[in-house]
């Protein structure tokens, strides 16, 4: 499998922390390049929250609306549209801090109000309460300027006077705080039963509004002197600029459900394979599982905190907070199964940054190891600034710190920005870089050894995801445009995770996408931003001092402080054990006859098979001299120990060695009297033994035998199958401490075929329940052609009839010998 070259992947030493160092160049290039393009610089005194939201209503009391009843939300907006709109209209290519220092509304707060709503529905956006009784909206600056107040369907805003120009400028005046000197009045026909009253600039101004609006209508009661206002808007560009996407709602959607899809199926797949092979750390996978769930469902309760749930009842915000809790779960299963797949594959793969982690994973952060990672991570993190700044730079496109959602930025408007962006951008971090550039990398490690196309695949990969799935920012830039910059940007983050190891890529992208959230947040509340700013400033500070630390003081991580998986512990013991189970197999069939003996008059073959690795049975085979040294008598001797495996072979060795030390000596009665009280001390007493030792002389062919609890040997004569005869008493070896065995004979003659056998023949069962049994034993060897064969030929016909009888699966160890008189 090509993955060699993969375990040079470690975290390198100082010279690569001295490299790092280099990171904060590119912060410097960011911050001095950020006027460009960051949409909030430039905004000074301008409103928290709670003031926008004061404005709206206290704008909305002077029209005689009272809002003491109804439910407020607010949102930030950004106008990127008109900004690029303002800019060609006046010829100007004022940077995002000019705009916002003159307050045009590039951006603000947008405030809607009306009664709970009481129904279930999808949360998407403001319109909804807009659309209930007494709804209103107002847009505001972001140093409180009302460009936009409009009213719902629902809500007749009746104001007393006839809709004159000097009434209409008293409005504009006294309540929006716009003069209309300098402007000229003009009143259109806006619909059939709608009128639209206009203020038109004489000369365009920077900081002032091109034109102001009044759509009015008659009160529907008919009142006299008076009309219904349905919104005021100070529009600053002379034509209402485009928002077309560059994606549509369908593609970009279609987009990210296939990204998504792709992801999720590569990592299950991945995943799933490694928990079927048992490479999973359950305890690691519950944590990550339990931490992303507790996470991700915080900092979606923050948010709708401080947004949704100020406008929705308590029985519904229950219903959507369990289906938030389902959202969760989904993501910490998500990270997971990811995290399963990524550190098995990279234990597969021996990765050097391992160690690293798993030092991380006790805690143990004072290892020199993991503070190069974490300061290699702010390292990187400086790259990523500048990539991003002069990519935005050379196109010209501006940047929002936030992933914008509908006209909201999320973090900035929980109930503790701070601790949302901190939750945010782990779970980002953490999520992406394990499952999306760790994961990749490792999987294609598996296919190539080339290390560029590694890399570069994991690039693209990386890009995709970031891409579609998790853009650490916003911009009005096009698809090619944002696709390039997240490609950028993934090459110096998949550098920083094969070199440094994925410590360091999970700290650089933290810092970069918490850096850039930083910057926004200092902007609004100052005094609640103030506390927030500097916890969020804290959980960034703090992993650099630790890894500094561990950098100056901490140990080199050494064997010793080697891990070993619960999964890899399990599998090198399941190694051992299968090592020392092919050891005893060896050992047992050492023992048994290397070859059947070649003698006049006798074809002699026996084969065993055990059910498990080894088993209780043993056969034995040894010619007997007679007082001349000539061989006499051949014996043999067969023994099935009860049970199965490891003990039944122990016991079989341990007969066998008893069975030599007193077979050249007894007779087969003899033999087995003498070692019976052995075995009867020596073994367990749910343990007993059977055995069969029989003497044939080579000259008169007569069978002497002494049989302890063993089947009975079948001699097959003239075609003719039996079972010989056993003399009482048959108790098995170590029944009982003293029996007498007795002897038994038999004359043989030419032609016949004699088998000693253990019980797993007549005990042979199909894999359907059927059963061999005795008599059907006798009845298939009777069958069986032996005349022409030789007793080997014998033995393996019998073997593979079993076999394929138990289709494989030997319901006990199964032994036979075959002795043919030939002469």
């Amino acid at each position: 499998m090509p993955h060699a070259s993969y375990k040079s992947a470690r975290i390198i030493d100082r010279p690569g922390l001295q490299f790092s160092y280099l990171g904060v160049v590119g912060i410097v290039v960011f911050l001095l390049l950020r006027h460009s393009f960051d949409f909030y610089m430039g905004i000074s005194d301008a409103q928290n929250k709670d003031q926008a939201t004061q404005t709206a209503l206290q704008t909305a009391a002077q029209l005689g609306l009272h809002s003491d009843t109804l439910s407020t939300i607010t949102l930030r907006y950004h106008a990127l549209p008109l900004y690029r709109q303002l800019q060609q209209e006046r010829l100007i290519s004022a940077s995002p801090q000019q705009f916002n220092r003159s307050d045009l509304p590039v951006s603000g707060w947008e405030i809607t109000a009306g009664e709970n709503i009481r129904e279930l529905q999808l949360l998407t956006n403001a319109d909804i309460l807009l659309d209930q009784p007494g709804g209103f909206r107002v847009r505001l600056t972001n140093r409180g300027r009302v460009t936009d107040f409009t009213t719902g369907r629902q809500n007749k805003l009746i104001l007393p006077g006839i809709p004159n120009e000097t009434r209409l400028a008293a409005l504009a005046d006294s309540v929006f705080g716009y003069t209309v000197s300098g402007y000229d009045f003009q009143e259109e026909t806006f619909s059939a039963d709608r009128q639209q009253f206009i203020f038109e600039r004489d000369a365009p101004g920077f900081g002032n509004p091109q034109h102001l609006k009044f759509v009015i209508s008659t009160p529907a009661n008919g009142e006299e002197n008076a009309f219904q206002l349905h919104r005021f808007t100070a529009a600053f560009s002379a034509d209402p600029p485009s928002e077309t996407p560059y994606w549509s709602a369908f593609w970009q959607s279609t987009s990210i459900l296939i990204t998504l899809g792709a992801f999720t199926l590569l990592i299950l797949v991945t995943s799933i394979r490694q928990i079927y092979r048992g490479r999973m750390e359950w305890k690691r996978a519950l944590f990550i599982f339990g931490g992303v769930l507790l996470a991700q469902y915080l900092w979606q309760i923050l948010w709708l905190g401080g947004t949704y749930y100020g406008i929705i009842d308590a029985s519904i915000i229950t219903i959507d907070q369990l289906s938030q809790l389902i959202l969760a779960i989904g993501i910490g299963l998500y990270a997971a199964f990811a995290y399963v797949a990524w550190e098995s594959l990279a234990r597969e793969l021996k990765s050097g940054q391992i160690p690293v982690i798993d030092a991380v994973w006790r805690f143990d952060f004072m290892k020199y190891e993991a503070g190069a990672g974490i300061l290699t991570g702010y390292g990187f993190a400086g790259f990523y600034f500048a990539i991003l700044a002069l990519s935005l730079h050379s196109f010209d496109l501006i940047l929002l710190p936030h992933q914008s959602s509908g006209d909201s930025s999320q973090e900035l408007l929980s109930l503790a920005p701070g601790l949302s962006v901190f939750l945010r951008s782990w779970l980002v971090s953490m999520i992406f870089v394990i499952a999306h550039v760790g994961l990749i990398y490792n999987i294609v490690s598996f296919t190539t050894l080339n290390d560029s196309l590694r890399m570069g695949i994991s690039m693209i990969a990386a890009a995709a995801g970031m891409f579609v799935l998790l853009p650490p920012f916003g911009t009005d830039g096009s698809p090619l445009q944002l696709f390039f910059i997240c490609l950028t940007l993934s090459v110096p983050l998949v550098l920083s995770y094969r070199f440094f190891g994925i410590v360091s890529g999970i700290i650089s992208w933290f810092v970069f996408f918490a850096g850039l959230r930083l910057f926004s947040i200092s902007v609004f509340e100052p005094h609640f931003a103030s506390a927030q700013s500097l916890l969020l400033l804290a959980a960034l500070i703090i992993p650099f001092l630790l890894g500094l630390v561990s950098v100056l003081f901490g140990q080199r991580l050494g064997s010793s402080n080697s891990y070993v998986p619960a999964y890899e512990a399990s599998r090198k013991q399941q190694l051992r054990t299968e090592k020392e189970l092919a050891i005893a197999k060896e050992s047992q069939f050492n023992l048994l006859p290397a070859k059947a003996p070649e003698l006049p008059g006798l074809d002699v073959y026996g084969f065993f098979l055990p059910s498990y690795e080894v088993g209780g049975d043993f056969y034995d085979y040894q010619l007997l001299d007679q007082p001349d040294n000539k061989p006499g008598k051949l014996a043999v001797a067969i023994v099935d120990v009860s049970g199965k495996g490891m003990q039944a072979a122990f016991n079989a060795i341990f007969t066998s060695g008893l069975l030599l030390s007193r077979i050249f000596t007894d007779n087969p009665a003899g033999v087995l009297t003498q070692i019976n009280p052995t075995l009867c001390k020596k073994t367990d007493p749910q343990t007993f033994i059977t055995c069969q030792v029989g003497y044939i002389g080579l000259t008169d062919l007569k069978l002497e035998m002494a049989n302890a609890g063993h089947c009975p040997p079948i001699l097959k004569r003239d075609g003719k199958c039996r079972y010989l005869p056993l003399p009482n008493p048959r108790f098995p070896l170590g029944f009982l401490p003293k029996v007498t065995y007795l002897n038994s004979e038999v004359q043989l003659q030419q032609g016949d075929l004699l088998m000693f056998y253990s019980d797993g023949l007549p005990e042979a069962q199909s894999p359907d329940g059927d059963r061999m049994n005795p008599e059907r034993l006798l009845h298939y060897v009777e069958a069986l052609q032996t005349e022409p064969m030789t007793s080997a030929e014998i033995c393996r016909e019998i073997k593979q009839h079993f076999l394929t009888f138990s289709n494989y699966e030997l319901a006990d160890d199964t032994t036979l010998i075959c002795i043919k008189v030939t002469g």
